[in-house]
């Protein structure tokens, strides 16, 4: 036996407990009602239950899950993260980083029906946590849809990532998809304002302003 199956074997042994709880939650007849996971009837006692502990060590797990490359290892990360997520989300409904990362993950194993449920719980909670939106606009980007993509990253932006790379980049990208380069220019900018050493955003401005110099052109000699 090598000593990742031992390793794994002891995940099992440590969240053995959590499956029995979480188990309602591969059932279809707990499925999702208006955007929120329905757990009303699931009655358990969460008294003796450390969340600090358990967030703690759900964190750890979903950290070293995005960095894994070996697949079977990654899963082992993914539902000891998730069940763990699951008990602090049961035993406080809303505590808004454990379903948030329960999205998230739901969200990176492509399980689309739940992650769109807990990023709804999530909205539920505080529709103005910028994290949330920022993920959430993820969720549609990943899967081509830059429509709803696009609205999260606005929120995200209006709610306090005005000034974070990540989400300026993609919404200067979204809004080049959608030939709106006035506001692309403008967002990569503030991004070159995050990044002054960059070489490849001022390249990137510097074609988006071609492009609008000739299409301006353009209209002006019709």
């Amino acid at each position: 036996m090598t000593h990742f199956h031992l390793q794994v074997i002891q995940i099992c042994k440590r969240i053995a407990f959590i499956f029995a709880i979480i188990s309602f939650s591969l059932c279809p007849s707990y499925s999702t009602k208006f955007g929120h996971i329905d757990n009303s009837s699931i009655a358990i006692d969460y008294s003796k239950i450390d969340k600090d502990i358990v967030l703690k060590n759900a964190d750890e797990s979903f950290a070293m899950a995005m960095v894994e490359t070996d697949i079977e290892r990654q899963k082992a990360y993914v539902l000891n993260a998730k069940a763990q997520y699951n008990i602090v989300a049961l035993a406080d409904k809303k505590n808004l980083h454990a379903v948030t990362m329960l999205a998230r993950l739901y969200d990176f194993s492509g399980e689309d029906r739940y992650a769109k449920a807990y990023f709804s719980q999530g909205i539920g909670i505080n529709y103005k946590d910028p994290l949330l939106n920022y993920y959430f606009g993820d969720f549609y980007y990943r899967r081509n849809n830059y429509k709803q993509a696009l609205k999260y990253y606005k929120k995200a932006f209006e709610f306090g990532l005005n000034e974070n790379s990540k989400n300026l980049e993609k919404m200067a990208v979204i809004y080049e998809k959608f030939g709106d380069l006035q506001k692309a220019s403008i967002y990569y900018k503030k991004m070159f304002l995050k990044n002054p050493s960059s070489e490849e955003i001022p390249d990137k401005i510097r074609e988006i302003e071609s492009i609008k110099y000739q299409n301006t052109n353009y209209y002006k000699g019709q």
